[in-house]
């Protein structure tokens, strides 16, 4: 599948040439490549539903930077392979494969950049593997401490009933539902009350309106209406590798809790306080993972801060203007 070009506008600026590379190691993986092989090294990690395509108005401008840019499609996402069995989908599984990549590649250590799930791997990624990881920067997404006792998800959906989608991700008859209405189902991810309006795409006040009524009145109570912030060519590009791929792969991540736990009880150095540098660039009005959810993190890392943007989930995408500045903000401290 050719790789999408759009041209660079004040508004929107987009990605103009990208280099696709696929490869065997022992696993099928894919990843989008722009930088100078020698600079340092930021490995962006996207989440569900996406690909690396999330971070389209990232990996040139920060290329230009100075930054080689790595943008891989996750385990089960477009190129890669798509296993059946749950357990490569643990966050200990993703982080290795993550490893693997980065040992094929001789990269000795990274900046994480991690979105929704790609912030899960990432936090996993650097507790398993610390030494690979230079800095870690999560958008929307916390890190979470390892626990004793595994927490069933109808308590962690009472506790934060922002999260009971999980109970919708996590039916098993899901699936066909979803690889039915890919198009359809895309465009529900990607709105906003905080972005401007794409003017390829409609405001989606009509279907909140029949559908998520109480939903409706309480973005009009915070400040407007949901709109689409992508085109309708970047959405057409999403939902064609989705087609092809279906979603059985990326709802697998939804399933492995119990896994994740099982596994992350052998790890040796449970919850100590890492040396390398934690940042969060929070969307405050996230109405997904919603910014409370971060309030352990001073706890679980000595080196940490945040950023703010008014944006909602996908901050990078919504505005990613503002987005690209915090985030040079922050790798500019990082590399001084």
């Amino acid at each position: 599948m050719s790789l999408p070009t759009f041209p660079y506008s004040q508004s929107k600026p987009r990605a103009t040439y990208l280099t696709k590379i696929l490869f065997h190691s022992p696993q099928k993986k894919d990843f989008v490549e722009e930088g100078n092989p020698t600079d340092p090294v930021l490995l962006l990690i996207h989440g569900f539903p996406d690909l690396w395509y999330g971070w389209r108005h990232q990996i040139k401008v920060f290329a230009e930077k100075g930054y080689r840019v790595i943008a891989i499609d996750c385990l089960g996402y477009g190129d890669t392979d798509a296993p059946e069995e749950l357990s490569k989908y643990s966050l200990k599984s993703v982080a290795g494969q993550l490893r693997d990549l980065l040992d094929v590649l001789e990269i000795p250590d990274v900046t994480l950049v991690g979105h929704d799930w790609g912030g899960a791997v990432a936090f996993r990624f650097a507790d398993w593997h610390p030494e690979r990881v230079k800095a870690l920067i999560n958008v929307c997404t916390p890190g979470l401490p390892f626990v004793d006792y595994p927490v069933p998800l109808d308590m962690t959906v009472e506790l934060f009933p922002t999260l009971r989608y999980l109970l919708y991700y996590t039916d098993p008859d899901l699936v066909p539902l979803v690889n039915s209405n890919v198009s359809f189902d895309l465009s529900l991810c990607f709105f906003s009350v905080d972005a401007p309006p794409s003017e390829e795409k409609p405001c989606l006040f009509f279907f909140f309106a029949f559908f998520f009524p109480f939903t409706l009145v309480f973005l009009l109570l915070v400040g407007g209406l949901p709109v689409s912030y992508i085109h309708a060519t970047e959405l057409d590009y999403l939902a064609a590798w989705f087609e092809k791929t279906g979603f059985e792969g990326p709802l697998n991540y939804y399933k492995t809790g119990m896994i994740n736990h099982i596994e992350e009880l052998e790890h040796p150095t449970r919850n100590k306080n890492m040396s390398y540098p934690v940042y969060l660039i929070k969307g405050e009005n996230d109405l997904v993972l919603i910014p409370e959810l971060a309030v352990t993190m001073p706890y679980l890392y000595k080196n940490y801060s945040t950023h703010s943007i008014q944006t909602g989930h996908f901050a990078m995408l919504e505005k990613p203007q503002e987005f690209n500045e915090a985030l040079e903000e922050i790798l500019t401290t990082i590399y001084e």
